[in-house]
């Protein structure tokens, strides 16, 4: 179970290991855990930060298959803006990447606190123990001690360029 039109990452780790699409049964997400729990699929595409943390819950220990183990290192989410709005407000998108800079390195340096404040003002969707799971999920995958928070690599890109060619 995965987003055919949106994983590009799981279906390139699976061309380049020698699996064939068209060998592959995929399935439209249903964003249910359930499906792997009773065994409606045999694998479907997760968020790290989130459905490990849920099945682990169910007393269900997830067997991870991650494509950077596998060759495959994109970015994940990322925020963009234009060339225009760089050159016509250079001080607003300056003004913006620094706060999302601060806003996720403070995230990084109290988790704690962030999670608190998200249950206390935004949601009780989560709890607590499960925003300190994505808390320290993304920190893995952010490694904002060996990286500066906004970093990006231009030589990686063109490996994700490369790969999606």
């Amino acid at each position: 179970m995965l987003t055919a039109d949106s994983d590009p990452e799981n279906r390139a780790m699976l061309i380049n290991n020698g699996v064939p699409p068209e060998t592959l049964q995929i399935v439209p997400h249903s964003w249910n855990i359930d499906d792997i729990v009773n065994g409606t699929v045999d694998a479907q595409t997760v968020y790290l930060t989130n459905e490990p943390y849920l099945l682990k819950e169910r007393g269900v220990e997830p067997g991870l298959i991650k494509p950077i183990n596998y060759g495959i290192d994109f970015y994940g989410d990322c925020l963009v803006t234009s060339e225009h709005e760089i050159h016509k407000h250079p001080k607003r998108t300056a003004a913006f990447f620094r706060g999302v800079q601060r806003g996720w390195q403070y995230a990084m340096e109290h988790p704690q606190e962030i999670a608190q404040l998200i249950l206390q003002r935004y949601s009780r969707e989560k709890t607590l123990e499960h925003l300190l799971f994505e808390a320290g999920a993304m920190r893995a995958l952010i490694q904002p001690d060996l990286f500066e928070i906004g970093y990006m690599n231009p030589d990686r890109w063109r490996y994700i360029a490369e790969t999606y060619v």
